[in-house]
This record gives C-alpha cells, structure tokens and sequence, in this order.
C-alpha cells in the first residue's frame, strides 16, 4: 500500500484520453503521488488501471480505481462514502470528465458534474494548500469573446455567484428548448446571445471558469484553478477533424501527451495562482482571451 505521507490525488474521466494521461503523468513526475483513477464504467477503468500497471510494476501500490459518474448524484455519493471510509484525505481534484453531447447534458456533465464532484468531496481535500483543477478548454474564451455584449461582459467577470452561473446556465437552455431541433448556429447566437458551436461546448465550459472563481472564493485557503489542456487529439476531438475534411495534424492538434502538462503543473508546482484560468502555455489569462494555438468555437 501507498504510504501515508502519499499526495492522494482524484482525476475524474480517466480511463482514457487526456484523463489517462494525466494519470500517468502524476505518476512519473512526482514520486509521492497516489492517484485515484475515476471512471464512471468498471470494465473500462480497470482495464485502465491494468494497462498502467504492466506499463510500470512499480506503480502497483499507487494507482486505484475509483468508480465515480459526475451526472449521478447516487454514483458521486457512492465514491465520497468509499474515500470516507478509507479515511483519506485528498491532496487535490481534477475534474476532466468531459464530452460532446446535447447541450443540457453537457451542462450536467461540465458544470453540475463539476460542482457535484467538488461538493461532495471538497470536505476531503487537503484544507491547507490542496488543489482543485476543473479542466476547461479553448472553446471558452473563443465564445466569450464572440458573445452578445452583455453576456460578453457577465462571462468575462471573475465574481459571478453561483445564482448567477445557474441563472445563466438555465436562460440559455430554456432558449434553446423553445427553437427547432435543426437551428443553426446563427439562429441559436441569435436567439441567445451566446456564440454557437459544437452544440454549445464553449459555452458549457465557460461557465465552468465563471464557477472556478466563485468556487475559489468559498474556498480561499484551496488553490483552485481552471485550464485549456489544448488542441488535442483525442476520442472527442477526432470527429471534429473528420467534419472538417482535414487530419488531425493539419488541423494542429497535439498528441494526446501533451493535453496533460498542463493540468499537472497546476497540479503539482508551488507556484500557482488561485481562481485563475490558464491557457495551453500554461500562463493565467482572462476569460475572454483567446488561445491563438486552439480551435474556434
């Protein structure tokens, strides 16, 4: 077993894809590491946690499967009372499940998955110094920056509450449920105020930056930040290049190893802001500022 003095670490969505990475990368690069590798299916986490073991031996004692389902509250509960029980205290939280689905469940994964996973758990992080990491992207400050002046301007800010994140949130859902099921994105940006794309993933994740700064605030002695992994190839990014008629590479996705520095440098490095959000260089930046190296959303 992982002695006591391990930083135990949770990274949600991690039985593939950058999630994964990330694992592997807090293995490596810091040997005092244990990490609780979260999927939400059995089968597909284990094989997960089996492919890192015959990889590295040595990693028999440091990683474990953690059944966890960010838009089931039954599922999240479950994991919280496991960690309870084993009595563990958790050096930080990455919050990476992610994917392209309808908006209102994109929104339940990114955002109310994100707070239900952080809700039910925080009481468990480390109270002095632990970390929460909630993975964002590019998409976001793309869709700031292109969003109606009002929304614009309530996105861009840092001291939202929550009311007002769920408030948001709620409009721009209810909005859609009143227009056909094959508007198209202007029609949608037109209707909202919201800039469109990819059935409103930026959007869902820049609510999830807007969240981080209030989360940050209910939590002052946590650092809590949000980032852009980057342009990266991945299950959920591939589509995506295949729509566009283009290979990944010319489209200037990166391998899915880098997706994960990212997110471990806030992880891991003493020097890092709170309630900021970090762009693929790895440097805080606003919430309508876009990354030139990502896609457009």
């Amino acid at each position: 077993m992982s002695s006591a003095s391990s930083r135990r670490i949770l990274v949600t969505g991690a039985n593939k894809g950058i999630g994964l990475e990330i694992v592997k990368k807090l293995l490596t690069d810091a040997s005092n590491t244990f990490v609780y590798l979260g999927a939400r299916d059995e089968g597909r986490g284990q094989s997960a946690v089996k492919s890192l073991i015959e990889m590295h031996p040595d990693w028999q004692d440091r990683v474990d499967l953690l059944l966890i389902d960010p838009t089931s509250d039954s599922s999240v509960a479950a994991a919280q009372r496991k960690l309870q029980a084993a009595s563990v205290e958790l050096y930080g939280i990455v919050n990476n499940a992610g994917s392209f689905m309808k908006f209102s469940d994109m929104l339940n994964l990114h955002l109310y998955g994100t707070k239900r996973v952080n809700d039910a758990l925080v009481g468990l992080v480390s109270p002095t110094g632990g970390r929460i990491v909630n993975i964002s992207s590019g998409g976001a400050p793309t869709c700031v920056a292109k969003c109606r002046a009002d929304r614009k301007e309530l996105l861009s800010r840092s001291d939202l509450t929550w009311e007002q994140i769920h408030t948001l949130a709620g409009e721009v859902d209810a909005i859609l449920q009143t227009l056909p099921a094959d508007a198209d994105d202007t029609i949608v940006a037109e209707a909202t105020g919201v800039s469109w794309g990819l059935d409103g993933y930026g959007f869902s994740k820049a609510l999830v930056n807007c969240y981080t700064a209030w989360l940050q605030m209910q939590y002052p002695s946590l650092i809590i930040s949000c980032c852009n992994p980057g342009f990266i190839e991945t299950d959920l990014s591939r589509p995506y290049a295949e729509k566009s008629g283009k290979t990944p590479a010319a489209l200037g996705m990166q391998p899915v190893e880098q997706g994960a520095v990212v997110p471990c440098k806030l992880v891991l490095e003493d020097s890092c802001a709170r309630g900021l959000y970090y762009g693929s260089d790895g440097k805080a930046c606003g919430f309508a500022e876009v990354d030139p190296d990502d896609f457009e959303s």
